[in-house]
């Protein structure tokens, strides 16, 4: 199995790799392990003679009994040595950050989810830093697999490398700017969703897990895992022009264990134990991965509509970490905390 970087994925998201555990731009392919063994044969030493132009290609090769032994240790060893490094590597919990400062989107991001131009960066509306990305969606905005169908979205989409594992922790934290004339309609809205990863296709529920949503003029959190939705978080305060700025810890689990705790501008809007993810008797299988997305996900709709994001962090919690994130915290000091690591 060759583990592939996100750049080079396209259609339906495919989580082929370790979850959770590499990080972009970071891929190293188990194909590199093979490059010593390839060199030695029956005990014989391999050597390379190059070509005159300096290319590095190999004009021809010589075999010579001599140095067979030492040659197969240092096989050996570096063998050994890649796939100490491999497993480093593999072992690298999640923790990203992206600002939005570059004149490009960066890995941690995939754009599948959205038509070309949906998604941009710009320096007028602005969080921290010096630009943000904004996300518009405008009637008629459909991917191709969606054609016909009453959705439509410009949704940023988390690198296929950064999906979470069932039973982790995880502390994701972000900011959004709804403009003041961002239109307030009795329609379906998503502006941020974790969705549990189907790998059959035939699922009977694929309703995200948790999402944020905004309708009629109401921002909710929801739960969603059985035949009905929770609502975590409901409010009906005007959250129009201003930066709002969310944190959430997680534990996707589809026991006891799962946990959700969410804070909006420094003050605790959710604390939930229980069920948060999918069980087999809907079609998931016994381990689960979760992917999240964020934007504009809605039905279709004749407005159009542009949403601000900027600051976004998701870091992989363990060990004390983790404990002290996902108790209870009334002073909400490790919600601050978490968002600022």
């Amino acid at each position: 199995m060759a583990f592939i970087s996100s750049k080079i994925c396209s259609g339906v998201p495919d989580f082929d790799y370790p979850c959770g555990l590499l990080a972009p731009n970071e891929v190293l392919s188990p194909t590199v392990f093979l490059l010593p063994l390839t060199l030695v044969r029956f005990g014989e030493y391999h050597q390379f003679m190059f070509n005159e132009t300096g290319t590095g290609y190999p004009a021809s090769i010589k075999r010579t009994g001599r140095g067979r032994g030492v040659f197969s240790l240092t096989c050996s060893l570096m063998s050994a040595c890649l796939f100490a490094a491999y497993g480093e590597q593999a072992r690298r919990p999640i923790d990203v950050y992206d600002g939005f400062e570059s004149a490009t989107l960066s890995a941690v991001w995939s754009t599948e989810r959205s038509l070309p131009g949906a998604i941009t960066i710009q320096s007028q509306v602005v969080r921290s830093g010096r630009s943000a990305a904004a996300i518009t969606l405008r009637p008629g905005d459909q991917l191709p697999d969606e054609k016909g169908s009453v959705l439509e979205r410009a949704e940023l989409m988390e690198a296929r490398e950064l999906t979470s594992c069932e039973d982790a922790a995880y502390s994701y934290s972000f900011s959004m700017f709804l403009p003041k004339d961002f239109p307030v309609l009795p329609v379906r809205l998503v502006i941020a969703q974790w969705k549990q990863y189907c790998p059959s296709g035939q699922c009977t529920l694929d309703n995200p897990v948790l999402a944020l949503r905004y309708r009629s003029g109401e921002l909710s959190v929801t739960l969603h895992v059985g035949p009905k939705t929770r609502a975590l978080f409901s409010t009906r305060d005007e959250v129009r022009g201003k930066w709002l700025d969310f944190t959430f810890l997680i534990r996707f689990s589809r026991g006891d264990r799962g946990r959700v705790r969410a804070s909006l501008n420094g003050r605790e809007i959710a604390d939930y134990t229980g069920p948060t993810a999918y069980t087999e008797a809907f079609g998931y299988p016994p381990s689960g991965r979760f992917f999240f997305k964020m934007g504009l996900y809605r039905d279709r709709t004749p407005e159009t509509m542009t949403i601000y994001i900027d600051e976004y962090r998701k870091k992989e919690l363990s060990g004390k970490d983790s404990k002290l994130a996902l108790s209870s915290n009334p002073d909400n000091l490790v919600l601050e905390f978490c968002a600022k690591k």
